[in-house]
């Protein structure tokens, strides 16, 4: 079940407007902004990702940092794009 805000769709519809190096350049700085076992969340649909955990039944260790999942990894309970997920900050 797919649970969004007006403001998360507004940000995911934003970012496909960015030109793509633009939107690299915000990647890397989030990417910077985050440690190498940083949680990540779907704006989407609020999944976490935590890359202490990994996700085992998917086949992705413990350990596995947000930025070395495949680039066409999607979010696993709402299909997502990695661009969805955000560094979490809790």
């Amino acid at each position: 079940m797919i649970h969004a805000d007006a403001d998360s769709f507004f940000r995911i519809e934003q970012a496909r407007d960015i030109p793509r190096p633009l939107r690299e350049r915000g990647a890397r700085a989030e990417r910077a902004r985050s440690g190498p076992l940083s949680k990540w969340i779907c704006v989407i649909c609020g999944y976490i990702y935590d890359p202490a955990v990994g996700m085992p039944d998917a086949g992705i260790a413990a350990g596995t940092a947000f930025e070395d999942l495949p680039e066409d990894w999607i979010c696993p309970e709402c299909g997502s794009p990695k661009s969805a997920f955000e560094v979490y900050e809790a």
